[in-house]
C-alpha cells in the first residue's frame, strides 16, 4: 500500500514536471501476504439480519442475499433484473463488481431497492 502511495504521489510529479522521472516505478512492490478468510460465525450472521430486518435498515434485503446464498459482495452488487428467473426462484450471476467502496455499494443496493 505504501508503494501504491508513494508511485502515485510521484507520477503526480512527474506530471506537473517537478521531477523528470518516477525511482518508485522501478522497484517492484513487497509481495501481498494472502490471509485465510474466516466465515463469521452462525449466530453473528442472525444477530445481523433479526437486527437489519426489525429495524428495516436498507441493506437488509442485500445482506440476506449474500448470507443465504454465499454470494459474494461484487456478485450482489453485479446482479440485473434481467437475471433473475422468478418462475424457478434462480439467479444468474454474470457479472461481479471489484474495487467497490461502501459509498457506491449503498447507491447500487438503493437504486436495486436493497
Amino acid at each position: 500500500m505504501v508503494h501504491n502511495v508513494f508511485r502515485g504521489a510521484l507520477r503526480h510529479a512527474v506530471r506537473m514536471e517537478l521531477i523528470s522521472r518516477n525511482p518508485v516505478a522501478l522497484v517492484s512492490p513487497p509481495p501481498i501476504p494472502k490471509a485465510e478468510a474466516e466465515a463469521p460465525e452462525i449466530e453473528a450472521v442472525k444477530r445481523l439480519l433479526e437486527t437489519g430486518e426489525s429495524q428495516q435498515h436498507y441493506l437488509w434485503p442485500c445482506l440476506h442475499l449474500i448470507a443465504y446464498t454465499g454470494m459474494r459482495r461484487g456478485e450482489a452488487l453485479g446482479l440485473e433484473w434481467e437475471r433473475i428467473e422468478w418462475d424457478k426462484r434462480q439467479l444468474l450471476v454474470s457479472a461481479s463488481l471489484g474495487c467497490v467502496d461502501i459509498l457506491v455499494m449503498m447507491l447500487v443496493c438503493q437504486m436495486l431497492n436493497c
